[in-house]
């Protein structure tokens, strides 16, 4: 973010000379017009969290890398069923911000089209259309993503779970733990058959649920410059339990960028809690 305005700012003084035959100041400014109105589109298709505050106490950091990013997360009530999906798309910036755009459509028809609400169905579809897409000749390999799935039933209080090379932190009688999903990235060529398969946790009171990418556990900082990882992540949401969710939202991203200090921002970020009951 920082670079996108600097060069901006760069290329709009009177600084930076050019002839009339081309004016790469123009070609620049193009560029960064481009990837504004890009960065307008990709956040138009995120929910607001707001929306669903009927039901649940909720905050989302979604930090991305550069202007745009690819993270995203997809937000929806849909028979009785609240369903909430955490992405991390391969690369950041504007390719990976181009396929962040990609899995949205494809949860969007598999959800909303296909009424599928299972999370391992969910994920299982998502594996073959990115094999599809991505595996026919020419095409670039490995384009996927690693994802979590949640589907809490309003009515049973039951919270069913699948995740694609990512993990998910619950709130578990006052403690948190680690709910662990499968090892296969979404696309991964050399795992085509992979099934991905539904887990469930029953809530009975009140439970704290976070979904998370990567970029906040590989987060370099600290003393000895090395990443946050998860245990320091579990730590940090764990001793902040009791917050409500404004403060509690703030309070991690006010301690993350303590770790970080002035060291650049090591990838995209996205953190969801959900208090769900």
């Amino acid at each position: 973010m920082d670079t996108h305005i600097s060069l901006r700012k760069m290329f709009t003084t009177n600084q930076y000379q050019q002839d009339d035959l081309f004016n790469p100041r123009d070609s620049v400014r193009d560029i960064l017009d481009g990837i504004d109105y890009a960065f307008h589109i990709q956040k138009s298709i995120l929910p607001e969290g707001s929306s669903l505050n009927k039901h649940f106490e909720q905050f989302i950091l979604f930090k991305p890398k550069e202007v745009v990013g690819g993270d995203f997360y997809w937000m929806d009530e849909l028979n009785s069923k609240y369903i909430s999906i955490c992405a991390d798309c391969t690369g950041h910036g504007v390719p990976g911000a181009l396929l962040t755009m990609l899995g949205y459509q494809m949860i969007e028809n598999i959800t909303r089209d296909m009424r599928i609400f299972d999370p391992g169905e969910i994920l299982n579809h998502l594996h073959r259309q990115f094999l599809r897409i991505f595996s026919s000749e020419g095409a670039l390999t490995h384009q996927g993503m690693d994802v979590s799935v949640c589907v809490y039933d309003l009515d049973k209080k039951t919270l069913a779970y699948a995740c694609a090379k990512s993990n998910i932190l619950m709130e578990i009688n006052n403690e948190l733990y680690r709910l662990k999903g499968s090892h296969v990235s979404i696309g991964d060529p050399f795992n085509k058959e992979h099934l991905y398969t539904t887990k469930y946790v029953s809530i009975n009171q009140p439970a704290w649920m976070f979904q998370f990418t990567d970029g906040i556990i590989d987060q370099f900082g600290g003393e000895r410059d090395k990443k946050f990882k998860l245990t320091n992540l579990k730590k940090l949401l764990d001793t902040n339990l009791t917050l409500h969710s404004k403060e509690y939202g703030e309070t991690i991203w006010e301690s993350l960028k303590f770790w970080k200090e002035s060291k650049d921002q090591t990838d995209d970020i996205t953190l969801i809690g959900t208090r769900l009951k």
